[in-house]
């Protein structure tokens, strides 16, 4: 490969992720939590973190439902725990010969 073609890339590379920042800045305006922020790199790198830590939250959210869910339901947690836990996976690829 020689420089132009890898130069090329980094563009379009560097096009597309400032293409999303710009997304995410218009997206997380509306909150207003951009205000008083005016330099587009600090606004893009701001807005890209809010993004991030959002799907974190939805993330860990449906985990603490997806256990509440397994603890309160017919099968405990604990029960799940031991069932696919590593040590009882391997127990039963031996045990059937998998």
């Amino acid at each position: 490969m020689n420089t132009n073609s890898l130069l090329n890339e980094s563009a379009g590379f560097n096009k597309k992720m400032a293409d999303e920042a710009k997304g995410l800045v218009a997206k997380w305006e509306k909150t207003g939590l951009l205000e008083g922020v005016t330099a587009e790199f600090e606004r893009a790198g701001i807005a890209t973190l809010l993004e991030n830590q959002a799907k974190q939250l939805v993330s860990e959210a449906l985990l603490l439902v997806l256990l509440q869910t397994l603890k309160s339901g017919p099968v405990s947690l604990f029960h799940w725990y031991e069932e696919f836990s590593a040590k009882s996976l391997l127990k039963n690829s031996f045990q059937y010969n998998l």
